[in-house]
């Protein structure tokens, strides 16, 4: 049996997909299972994934009709892993060669449960978010995970398969890693970070993360709200609730900025920011209370310090 399941949903994408596949063939580890759920594409993704699964039996390709989702597309790949590790890679990115073998390296090595790497942003802009390599435990993991230190994208990490046992990804929603990592992550024991910069991802003005317009957003804004409903009455909701204040703060700023303030969601956004503070500010550091209090007491004037500072270190 192979040790490491790659889950790659599909769905039009035919300008990408190869690029994305051939990445994932010449890993320098080769024990994969590549699993690709072709969700309903209506373009020749569909194709070129079965042309590759022809020249490469480690490739196993499943078709749905319709169009379900990228959740649902997920869950099935889950489904169908038959290995005691999955990967996710998403069908617009790409990876480097030896992502698998470090991560696997370092979860066998260190009896983890997740391993975690950094990641290159490419397209229509460009950076490299690394992390500190360390060990966590649950605890100190799951904090992090809450406050936005470590991400909640499935894609630059691998999990044990148990992990997943008795979860899903929520069908029929977007940012559906919000909603399931903390679940994953209370299931760990260990989480090992390293700070290599192993996945390549791609931001595209028509996908779905990569849509920033902020009528489209409410979907982020309730998953992190469920996530901090998942841990009402535990003691991880006071981290839930700074990350979800500090996501929303930068939404309210961003409508600042573009002046796009005079809508109902802005008003929202305002509402939920000051009720996640109440819980928030518990875990917030004094420097961080200091920048918090000045936008409790005025968001226009946060946009404007903060717009303030960053043109000064942008020059």
């Amino acid at each position: 049996m192979e040790k490491i399941s790659v889950i790659i949903p599909v769905y039009n994408v035919e300008k990408y997909i190869r690029k994305c596949l051939e990445s994932v063939l010449e890993q320098t580890f080769s024990g994969l299972e590549i699993i690709i759920i072709d969700d309903g594409s209506t373009d020749e993704s569909g194709n070129i994934c079965d042309f590759y699964a022809k020249q490469d039996q480690r490739i196993h390709v499943f078709h749905n009709v319709n169009n379900q989702g990228l959740a649902a597309a997920r869950n099935r790949g889950v489904r169908e892993a038959s290995a005691k590790y999955i990967g996710f890679v998403d069908s617009d990115d790409y990876i480097s060669k030896n992502m698998f073998q470090e991560l696997l390296y370092i979860i066998e090595k260190d009896n983890g449960d997740i391993a975690i790497c950094g990641y290159n942003v490419c397209g229509n802009r460009e950076e490299s978010v690394k992390l500190k390599e360390k060990i966590y435990n649950r605890n100190e993991a799951t904090t992090l995970l809450l406050k936005n230190k470590i991400h909640s994208f499935v894609w630059n990490k691998l999990f044990k398969k148990d992990l997943f046992q008795g979860l899903y990804f929520a069908e029929g929603k977007c940012y559906e890693d919000v909603r399931i990592m903390s679940k994953l992550f209370l299931n760990a024991n260990r989480i090992i970070c390293t700070s290599k910069c192993l996945y390549y991802y791609n931001v595209r003005e028509n996908s779905i993360t990569g849509n920033t317009r902020y009528e489209k957003s409410w979907e982020y804004v309730e998953s992190l709200e469920q996530r901090c409903m998942d841990l009402l009455n535990t003691n991880y909701m006071d981290a839930a609730a700074y990350g979800e204040f500090v996501c929303l703060r930068r939404l309210v700023y961003e409508m600042i900025i573009n002046k796009e303030i005079k809508n109902d969601y802005y008003k929202r956004l305002i509402q939920i920011t000051k009720k996640r503070y109440i819980d928030a500010k518990r875990v917030c550091s004094v420097w961080e209370k200091m920048v918090a209090n000045i936008y409790m007491i005025s968001p226009k004037i946060y946009a404007c310090v903060r717009l303030l500072i960053s043109r000064l270190f942008h020059r």
